[in-house]
Order: C-alpha cells, then sequence, then structure tokens
C-alpha cells in the first residue's frame, strides 16, 4: 500500500456502478455490514482495509475524510472511530461521516449497533450514532449523545436539519430519552425507518438484544419537503457518524451497520444487465439505452402469464409483449436464460408508464406499474460516457492516485477508474473496460492496448479515457506519470496524456516506439489533420523510468505547451502550439449545457502496428489550476451558495421577498431565504412540465401587477433538446394562481436555433409592453456546410433580435408561427424592437433610461450571407475573409446600448439586413440604422445575465453600475461604470470570481447579489461586508 498516495486522496462522493449503456439510481439490493473482514473498493481504514462505506459525506473545508481516526478490527468485528471536533451542525465540518447509497423512494431502515461501554462519552455534544440525507444541511440523525457532561447528561437524541435549519425533532434541541442505565449497555441497536407513502421517518432504539422489540420514540419526522428525503434521488444516503463538537476526542465502536429493504415480489424491476443482477424497484428511475426490464416474481409460482404494456396503464390496447413462461421479460427472453434489451430510443425521451398484468393461478390476475423518465436526448451523454451528464464536468483540483476506487467509469472489476468520458472512436468499440484495471496494491492504473490510434482518418483509439475541463476559466494543467513503460518494438506502440474535443481535434503528449527508438512526441491534429509535431532526438531508455508527463492550456494566451520530466527531474519544454479556440470552448453556443464544456484531457495507451498488446501503466492523473486569481476588486463579499440542481438559467426576485429560480429543463425553485442568505423553505414548481414536458427555459420575470399575495411570472422556453431544436417552437408563457397551477400560453411560434439560441430573457419595459430577447438561429447571418451545430437552419423574421410585445393590450395576437412558410412574415402582434443581436441573453432597462444588452460575439466557424445587397438569401462560404469566403472570424462580446428601431449587425436575410456590422468585411457602406458596438467586453467571455446594481453598498461605490456574468472566459462578474448621462463606459473591471459557469444574475432589495451557476447547480448569494464609507 502507498502510504504517501493515501494522505493526498481525494474521496469521489459516490461511486455509481452501471451497465454500458444504462443510467440508473441507487438500487435497492440493500447494504449489510458486519466489519469482520475487509470489504474492498471502499472507503479504507487507517490500515489499508476496506470498512464498506463507499463515500464520505463532503464537508464545508474539504477534510471530510481522515483515516487515521477510522480503525477496522476485524478480529472483534468493529468499526471503531475516534470521534474529533466538528459536527455536521452550523459549521458543516463533520470528519468521516461514512455512507452508503440509500434509495427511499421504497419503504427502508438505518440499523447500527453500537459497542458498549458508552460512558466514555463525558463531556458535552460528544455522540455517535446513525443518519440519513443529502448533505450536512438535510439530515436526520438518531445518536446518542452528552447535552451537558458526565453520563447523567446523556441521551438519546432524534434530530433532523433541513435546509440548515436544524433542531430535535419534535422540537427544542434535547434529547428524547435519558435516565437509561448507561453502564449496563453492551450493545445498542439504533434504528431509523422511514416509508415513502406517509413521508415520515420514525426512530427507535434497543438495548442488549437480539430479538426483543425496538422501542420505538413518539416523536415523528415528517420532512417539510417529502421529495428532499423520499424521491428518487442519486445524492441520498445513509450512514454512521462521531463527532465531538468542542469536546475531548473519544473512541464510537461499531458492531454492525445496515440499510435495509422490504422483499420485493411481483413488482416491475430494471437491471444494468441481462442477467437481472442488481434489480431496482423500476418506479422512479431514470434511464438511457438499453434497458433491462422484468417482473421480479420469484421464482414464478402461481403465475400463468404476463402481460406487458407500455404507455397504457389502463391496459385499453394490445399488450407490447406477452410472456407464458418464468422468466418475464419485457423485451422477451433468449436462448440462454437472459433477458432481451429493451431499446429505450424507441420512446421519445421523458416520462413513461410501464405495465404488466399478472394472469394467476387461481384465477384471479394483478396489476404492476412503474413510471420511468428517459433521458438519451435531453440528459444522456451518449456516446461520450454511460454517466449523468453532471458527472463528465469535474471541479479543479481533480486528482486520481489509484488505490481505491474513484468512482466514475469502471474498470474489468467494476472498480471506478476516476475517468468519466471515453472520446468515442468512429471505427473502434470506444470504452472497453476488460482492457482497463485499477491495481489498488500498487497504486496503478493499468492499459492494456488496442491496436485502434486517433490518427488523421483512422479515428479507432479504444479507452480514450478523459474528465470533462471547464478549459476558459483557467490554465488548465493536465499530468500523468508513466511508470516503466513497455519498449514496444518500433511499431508505434504508444501512451500518455491527450487534450482537446474528439478523436479528429486534439494534442497529445506521448512516449512511442519508433523505428529510430524511443522518443517523447507531441502532436496537434486539427479537423482530422496532422498539422503539428514535436519529438526529442535520438533515443530513450526508459527502462524503469518514471515519465511526467504534463500539458498547459492557457486560455488567454490560447496555447497548450508542453513539457515532460524523467524520474522526478526538472521537467523539459517541448513546445508550444496555437489550437483552434474550439480546444478551450469559447463558445458557449456550442456546448451542450447539461455537460458544461466540450474540452476534454485524459490518457490513452495503443499497440499501433505492434505485434501484441502492451500494458501501460499510469501512477497518476490530475488536473490542476495554474491561474492566479484576479487582482481583488475593493469590494468585499460574504459568499454563501445553495443547492439548483436542475441547472440555473433565469432569476428574479419576487414581492413576496423570495428569490424565483428558472432552471435549464422547465422547473422553477422559489426560495425563502433566512438572512445569512440560505434557505429555509422552498417551493418546487413544476405546472410549466406537468402541463408541457420538458421545456428548455431560459428567460423568468415578474408581471408588474404581482402583489405579495399574488405573484405571477412570465418565463420564456422552447423545445428542451439542446441540439435539435425544434423550429417555431419557443413561447412565452404566463404562470399563477395557487401554486402557479395556472399555465396560459400568451406568445407562441417564436424562433428557435438548432442548437441553444432560442428565447433568452424577457422583461416588463417602463411602458409596461413585455420586451423578449431572441437569439440568432444562425452563427453570423447565413447557414453554411461546415457542420456546425447551427447546421442550415436559417434566420427568421423574429430571430437575432430584441422584441416588444404589448400583451396586456385588448386584441392582442401572440399566435406568431407562420404555418404556411416557417421563414415567413409572423402572423402576430409581436414586433421588433431592435434588430441584429446576435444572442443577447438577457438585457437591463436602466435607471438612466436606457436599454442596455450583452451579446456574444461569433466564436465557431459562422457566414454572412453571400450577398450585401437583397435578396441575400443562400449559404455562406466558410472560407475566412482572407480567403474569399464569408468567414469573418472570431468577433468580440459586445454590451449594447439598446435603441429602438436600430440594427447592431448581425444579419438577417428574412428582414433584408444583409451587412455584417459596420460593413467593412464586405467592403460596402453600414446599413442606414446601424448602431456602433456601445463597448467591447471581450472576446470568449460569454457575457450573459445583466443587471443594474440599484443598492447603497459600500457607500454607494456599485450604485447604478451595470453587472455582467462571465459564462465562459473569466467565469466571473464584470463591473461597468457608466457616465453620468449613460452615454459612455468610464471604466470595467473584475469584481470577483470563482464561479462554475455563472449564467443569471439577480439582485435582491438589501444589495444581496445572486449568481446562478448552471454547471454547478447552485445560486452563489454575495451580501456585501459592511465598511465605513471610503468607496473603493
Amino acid at each position: 500500500m502507498n502510504v504517501n498516495k493515501l494522505a493526498s486522496i481525494i474521496i469521489i462522493s459516490w461511486i455509481v456502478l452501471l451497465g454500458s449503456s444504462t443510467v440508473v439510481l441507487p438500487q435497492t439490493a440493500g447494504t449489510t455490514l458486519s466489519f469482520s473482514a475487509p470489504v474492498s473498493t471502499t472507503i479504507l481504514d487507517k490500515d489499508g482495509q476496506g470498512t464498506g462505506f463507499t463515500s464520505v459525506q463532503p464537508n464545508t473545508a474539504g477534510n471530510q475524510y481522515d483515516a487515521g481516526r477510522i480503525d477496522l478490527d476485524t478480529a472483534s468485528g468493529n468499526l471503531k472511530m475516534t470521534a474529533t471536533q466538528g459536527s455536521n451542525a452550523t459549521a458543516n465540518n463533520l470528519v468521516n461521516g461514512l455512507q452508503v447509497a440509500a434509495d427511499t423512494t421504497v419503504p427502508f431502515t438505518v440499523t447500527a449497533r453500537l459497542k458498549g461501554p458508552l460512558t466514555n462519552l463525558a463531556s458535552a455534544y460528544q455522540q455517535g450514532g446513525i443518519f440519513l440525507g443529502t448533505n450536512q444541511d438535510n439530515y436526520v440523525k438518531l445518536v446518542i449523545v452528552n447535552s451537558g457532561s458526565g453520563t447523567g447528561s446523556l441521551g438519546l437524541q432524534f434530530y433532523q436539519e433541513q435546509n440548515a435549519v436544524r433542531q430535535s425533532v419534535g422540537g427544542g434541541q434535547l434529547p428524547q430519552v435519558s435516565g437509561l442505565n448507561w453502564a449496563a449497555i453492551d450493545t445498542l441497536d439504533l434504528f431509523l425507518k422511514g416509508d415513502p407513502a406517509t413521508g415520515k421517518i420514525t426512530a427507535s432504539y434497543r438495548i442488549n438484544s437480539d430479538k426483543a422489540t425496538p422501542v420505538e420514540l413518539s416523536q415523528i419526522f415528517q420532512p417539510a419537503s417529502p421529495g428532499t428525503f423520499f424521491a428518487a434521488s442519486s445524492a441520498m444516503r445513509a450512514g454512521i457518524l462521531a463527532f465531538t463538537g468542542g469536546a475531548p476526542e473519544v473512541t464510537v465502536s461499531f458492531d454492525s451497520f445496515a440499510v435495509q429493504y422490504p422483499q420485493m415480489v411481483n413488482d416491475l424491476s430494471l437491471s444494468p444487465s441481462p442477467d437481472r443482477g442488481g434489480g431496482a424497484r423500476l418506479t422512479g428511475q431514470e434511464v438511457a439505452g438499453d434497458i433491462y426490464v422484468f417482473l421480479d416474481a420469484g421464482s414464478g409460482n402461481g403465475i400463468s402469464k404476463v402481460s406487458f404494456y407500455i404507455d397504457d396503464p389502463d391496459r385499453t390496447g394490445p399488450p407490447a409483449r406477452v410472456e407464458s413462461v418464468f422468466p418475464y421479460d419485457l423485451a422477451g427472453t433468449a436462448t440462454n436464460g437472459q433477458a432481451k434489451p429493451f431499446d429505450t430510443r424507441t420512446l421519445a425521451d421523458g416520462e413513461h408508464t410501464f405495465t404488466a398484468t399478472l394472469a394467476l393461478t387461481d384465477g384471479t390476475q394483478t396489476v404492476k406499474s412503474g413510471k420511468v423518465r428517459i433521458v438519451n436526448g435531453a440528459s444522456s451523454c451518449l456516446p461520450i460516457t454511460t454517466l449523468p451528464c453532471s458527472e463528465v464536468l469535474v471541479n479543479l483540483p481533480y486528482q486520481l492516485n489509484f488505490i481505491q476506487s474513484q468512482g466514475k467509469l469502471l474498470d474489468k472489476n467494476g472498480v471506478g477508474t476516476g475517468f468519466s468520458v471515453v472520446d468515442p472512436a468512429d471505427k473502434g468499440t470506444g470504452y472497453l473496460p476488460a482492457k482497463l484495471l485499477i491495481d489498488q496494491q500498487a497504486g496503478l492504473f493499468k492499459i492494456t492496448t488496442t491496436a485502434g490510434l486517433a490518427f488523421e482518418a483512422s479515428n479507432s483509439q479504444d479507452n480514450a479515457l478523459a474528465v470533462g475541463i471547464d478549459a476558459p476559466s483557467q490554465i488548465s494543467i493536465i499530468g500523468t506519470t508513466l511508470v516503466n513503460p513497455p519498449a514496444g518494438t518500433g511499431n508505434f506502440e504508444q501512451a500518455g496524456l491527450w487534450f482537446g474535443n474528439d478523436q479528429d481535434n486534439y494534442l497529445k503528449l506521448v512516449v512511442i516506439s519508433t523505428p529510430g527508438g524511443t522518443q517523447i512526441r507531441y502532436d496537434m491534429e486539427v479537423g482530422g489533420k496532422l498539422t503539428a509535431s514535436l519529438s526529442t532526438p535520438g533515443s530513450l531508455n526508459l527502462s524503469g523510468a518514471r515519465v511526467g508527463l504534463e500539458l498547459r492550456a492557457d486560455p488567454v494566451a490560447k496555447t497548450i505547451s508542453a513539457s515532460y520530466s524523467l524520474n522526478g527531474t526538472t521537467p523539459l519544454a517541448m513546445g508550444t502550439f496555437t489550437p483552434p479556440n474550439d480546444f478551450f470552448s469559447f463558445d458557449a453556443a456550442t456546448i451542450d449545457p447539461t455537460i458544461g464544456t466540450k474540452s476534454f484531457g485524459g490518457i490513452f495507451a495503443s499497440q499501433r502496428n505492434g505485434p501484441a498488446a502492451l500494458t501501460y501503466s499510469f501512477d497518476d492523473f490530475a488536473v490542476i489550476s495554474g491561474s492566479a486569481p484576479p487582482p481583488p476588486s475593493g469590494f468585499e463579499f460574504t459568499r454563501t451558495s445553495f443547492p439548483s440542481p436542475g441547472g440555473p438559467t433565469g432569476m428574479v426576485w419576487g414581492p413576496d421577498g423570495r428569490l424565483y429560480v428558472a432552471e435549464l429543463f422547465g422547473t422553477i425553485r422559489a426560495f425563502t431565504l433566512s438572512p445569512d442568505k440560505l434557505p429555509v423553505s422552498e417551493q418546487f414548481i413544476t405546472s410549466l412540465i406537468d402541463q408541457q414536458g420538458d421545456r428548455l427555459l431560459l428567460g423568468i420575470t415578474v408581471d408588474p401587477a404581482s402583489t405579495v399575495g399574488n405573484v405571477i411570472l412570465w418565463v420564456t422556453h422552447s423545445s428542451p433538446s439542446t441540439n435539435q431544436g425544434i423550429i417555431n417552437s419557443a413561447k412565452v408563457t404566463r404562470l399563477s394562481g395557487t401554486n402557479f397551477a395556472t399555465v396560459e400560453d400568451k406568445i407562441t411560434g417564436l424562433p428557435r436555433a438548432l442548437n441553444n439560441h432560442s428565447t433568452n430573457s424577457l422583461h416588463f419595459g417602463p411602458d409596461g409592453k413585455l420586451y423578449i430577447s431572441v437569439g440568432g438561429n444562425t452563427a453570423a447571418g447565413a447557414p453554411n456546410n461546415a457542420g456546425t451545430e447551427f447546421g442550415n437552419r436559417e434566420e427568421q423574421p423574429l430571430s437575432a433580435a430584441i422584441l416588444v410585445a404589448d400583451v396586456k393590450s385588448a386584441g392582442f395576437d401572440g399566435s406568431c408561427e407562420n404555418t404556411s412558410d416557417p421563414y415567413g412574415p409572423p402572423p402576430c402582434s409581436v414586433v421588433t424592437h431592435a434588430t441584429g443581436l446576435r444572442n443577447s441573453y438577457d438585457f437591463v432597462f436602466h435607471s438612466n433610461g436606457n436599454l442596455y444588452a450583452t451579446d456574444n460575439g461569433l466564436g465557431v466557424t459562422g457566414t454572412y450571407p453571400p450577398s450585401p445587397t437583397p435578396p441575400c438569401l443562400g449559404f455562406g462560404d466558410p472560407a475566412p475573409v482572407n480567403e474569399g469566403g464569408d468567414n469573418p472570424g472570431l468577433q468580440p462580446d459586445l454590451l449594447h446600448w439598446v435603441k429602438k428601431g436600430k440594427y447592431y449587425g448581425h444579419p438577417n436575410p428574412r428582414r433584408n439586413e444583409c451587412v455584417f456590422k459596420d460593413g467593412s468585411y464586405q467592403r460596402v457602406p453600414p446599413l442606414p440604422n446601424w448602431e456602433p458596438p456601445f463597448f467591447q467586453l471581450g472576446t470568449n467571455k460569454s457575457a450573459n445575465g445583466i443587471i443594474e446594481y440599484t443598492a447603497g453598498a459600500f457607500c454607494g461605490a456599485l450604485k447604478n453600475n451595470l453587472l455582467t456574468v462571465n459564462y465562459s472566459n473569466g467565469d466571473d462578474l464584470t463591473r461597468i461604470v457608466l457616465a453620468g448621462d449613460g452615454k459612455s463606459v468610464i471604466s470595467s473591471q473584475s469584481l470577483i470570481g470563482g464561479f462554475d459557469e455563472p449564467l443569471p444574475i439577480a439582485q435582491s432589495p438589501d444589495g444581496t447579489i445572486f449568481v446562478g451557476e448552471l454547471s454547478g447547480g447552485k445560486v452563489t448569494a454575495l451580501t456585501p461586508k459592511s465598511a465605513a464609507c471610503t468607496a473603493p
């Protein structure tokens, strides 16, 4: 065991076990730990023995795991926890909250036996016991605790915390059970039992007995938001804890732990494999690709026939399949007895019902039904990974040491490799777990090669493993160490690092065996062509060597440099390449927002033309940030965050004092916040998706007619796919009434690009009219054949503009779709206010009377129209301008002062706007109503959300400044100081950074700034720190 590596482990918060093309939530097989033997691929104790627990509950300090305080004593069958200072109360600094996945969508029991004597818990707040929850702000626990000092203060406490608000179940802060003969206790059994049907969790205990009926506490925990504890969630965990608060350290011994579920018989189940192993209850699962659905019917006795129905819960039509022989499989049973796969791609994304009618041998029948959510489009990450999209992008620093399961994609033994992506191979298999091995004893990741390689047209590399990297946000340093690389036969056997987009666009730094000997080589391939290559001279003898490889990706310089080291010596530079911008994922419009990046970095190995497979050993892998922090802005904030799991896309502060957060696929959360800006309650609003299914929801605002007791919301949304948007699927919808259950589409048939350009933000103007920002359908005004995410969809009369709609006027007509010609004039009352805005995600009506909008600049291959004069329909030439084409190249993000009737430079042939910007690229004059940019925000920023800061914090130094959100390069807020008349910009600076793909921004009346972090799935509150009135 490599003890030095053990000290640097970063614990992965959960281990996901998945089939090759199936995504499932935690399974209901149960967990039983007796602590009598080590359990492989689980959390390690001080001696490197697996405890059986699969993760550690994260804490705010990031020091949640301390192996030195965990001792698996297999001789006595005890797990001894040395409780240290810390807790899961206010500070959220609990250490060693050991846990396993729990399925609370079915009845469950969490139990543990504590071994006496327990009288060593002699100081205030020393405690040990069991817990259930998603994090240190949302849990319920049953513990033995000392509430004062001495054994007379010992008690059993049933305690809960919801959204950081905590108390004993039933009220107060004291234990519910006291006065027991604590010195006489040899074994103490603790139980938490829950039932999702009732939404209740009970607590009970048993002393010195294996058979006695546990004593149940009278208090019952019924969560305020049942979904937090009972909804299908991959984040639900159950486990054990021991801590001391501020008291001295103490040891708590656990004799056993278990999570148990009732036996499921005659119920529809889901398995990740054809042998039906690891079956989980079907209802509540999120699935993609091939799945195995079957009736969990024991031995099949008592059943004569099973009829399966899909999306026909009342069974009014013919069954999809009838099975008369056990086992009963939805898609049928193969001749070898294994289940045949059901292809979920034959159904649309969204919720579907599977129903089975069981004809019993006694002449009666029973019906079983289950609902699943299919996510092949909006949320599935096939073909790059079998994991959920949310697991692709990693937070930095990200370090893998291979001495235990690292989570993510699995090796041949089901051990997590820590890598989240396999680069798809056009001519290979791609992911081959049988060729991967985490050797935990040696602390090595061993890859056995195939002949596949990503080289120009071949694109056959297998197991090109990687993680998603937020490349624009920092200098990304990607490194690995190869140990004793095999010499090869001179047939281009190789292994090392790669970074890029796919097998046609990447850089690699490898140890390679060539006819001239072993070398280090640095290559770049762009568009399937090798464009640059550097090699070390001569031949290297790497027998027994440790070869360090490092790539340094700098998004500011737009360069990637390579270096290597031998046996820990000073790194030697290989050289620097300048790849295309796409390598850095600068253009947010080209990125699937459910993934958050298209930049990947990782490792690979290939035998290429060699005669036999080789095995390469990797000692470590890491991606760390090499960026210096931005200079301080002089403004200090207290920073707190809370989850918005659906990914925040828009936010607005309501007159009821709540923050309303729109999420990517149609859900809305309304947060009531405490003075420290953490949720005390949350309303989960699903009325839009309940009536219309998943929708790409980007904009949200409050109707000016809203009151404290009657909030009315307006939202913009379109078809849910982020890369196959349905034309004219965008809408503006009004949500009102109790639970916002009244859903009224006020405007329909608005433009939607093939990619994620759509109806963006919306705001009511001072004139009472509704203004709506709509992105362009093209990258620069005309479609082209370059194969970008924009496809060949043209602009439409209402695309690439800020629209205005007098939605409250008599006779308003919001039906904008031209059913005979989708590119024809819209037959509605919605008109353009200003045009030529490529993708203004947000805009703001300033108190100075002006309207300001951000606008994302071109970052992909885009083309303006083939003619600068009407008619200018048709495809543009994707060749660069300097080569005679229509591609203007990279363009900066802009801040516009938006004026009625003005044109801001993004062409739209359907409006006879054929001139790109000022006409200089086409060598023609600008259009008469062209308006020059108000201010350049920088390149590759993806400037999106914008507000006017209206509070008087910092002695008014920020008041009336514009604040913009940078989703891409910077991941920060920009402060823009306007001149007094609002007609020019005096200065701009980075205000505060460190966000995870920030998108929307809002402000509360007290001056708190809220930033929605899309990839982070959270909202961060920035509360101004009080200070003397000296402006920064």
